[in-house]
């Protein structure tokens, strides 16, 4: 057998060790063609349907995330389709790429129920998994049914913009806005980071919120991201990167409307993939 095939056989087969997986990542992308950019450990109740996935650029941009499967894509379900295709959205890559022992499936991650474009590998042939073959088959224009990531987060910042100073009566200033959403996303980076790592999904700043939801007093937006940023940095942010006293001016909004902000940093409603 092609010793290079092989080297896909591995990757979708049964469970195989970090070091093996990162050489062959490796291995995988110099043989295609590929350019390395980042690879990301499975979500931990993914971990007994794929071995991972890897990041690869095509050019000068990120191309795609590849996820190599131990069992056919066709055995996944809805939401572990969306957990997947997550990861290519939210770095804000369009395309991924799910390989398994027989078959490449490429998946522009940006519409509702989008289709595959598949091609067929073997040991004779696995060219279309080349880097070189990667324009060729993904280069029919696609029309997105979601905006990319960026523009969401920048369309949720202006929307609860407006809600809080209707619900404030415009006190907060240009700073105080500032400091808030550079709390939250810098919290959500941070979140991201470690499930990069290690595979663990969390949602910080909703489960401080939740765990103090029936105390005597209502949790305040202040204490829910000073609680939130210990918890995901292990120590104090300095004043010049985030000054914390910029979201007292918050502190007097209810239950309900905090809970509804936090939320929309984790699922957009106009967005399909968990971000």
């Amino acid at each position: 057998m092609n010793s290079d095939f092989e080297i896909i056989l591995r990757l979708t087969s049964g469970s195989i060790s970090n070091q093996e997986v990162a050489r062959l990542f490796k291995d995988f992308a110099r043989v295609l063609g590929w350019e390395p950019s980042d690879r990301l450990e499975p979500d931990t109740e993914l971990r007994e349907l794929t071995n991972g996935h890897l990041i690869v650029d095509h050019g000068l941009e990120q191309s795609a995330v590849i996820t190599f499967m131990k069992s056919p894509v066709a055995y996944l379900q809805p939401e572990q389709r969306k957990k997947i295709l997550s990861l290519s959205y939210n770095n804000l890559i369009d395309w991924h790429i799910y390989v398994e022992q027989e078959k490449a499936s490429f998946v522009f991650n940006r519409q509702h129920n989008p289709e595959s474009i598949v091609r067929q590998i073997s040991a004779e042939n696995f060219d279309s998994l080349r880097s070189t073959m990667f324009d060729q088959i993904t280069g029919t224009a696609k029309n997105p049914n979601f905006p990319t990531l960026d523009n969401a987060l920048i369309e949720n910042i202006s929307y609860w913009k407006r809600n809080i100073a209707a619900e404030l009566k415009g006190k907060p200033g240009r700073f105080d806005y500032s400091t808030l959403f550079n709390g939250i996303i810098f919290i959500r980076a941070a979140e991201d980071h470690i499930r990069r790592k290690s595979g663990e999904n969390s949602s910080i700043l909703l489960d401080i919120l939740r765990a103090r939801e029936n105390t005597k007093a209502s949790p305040t937006l202040k204490q829910i991201i000073e609680v939130s940023l210990k918890a995901v940095i292990k120590d104090r942010v300095a004043k010049t990167l985030l000054n914390i006293k910029n979201i007292d001016v918050f502190n007097t909004l209810p239950f309900d409307f905090i809970y509804d902000l936090l939320s929309s940093f984790y699922k957009d409603k106009t967005i399909p993939l968990p971000l």
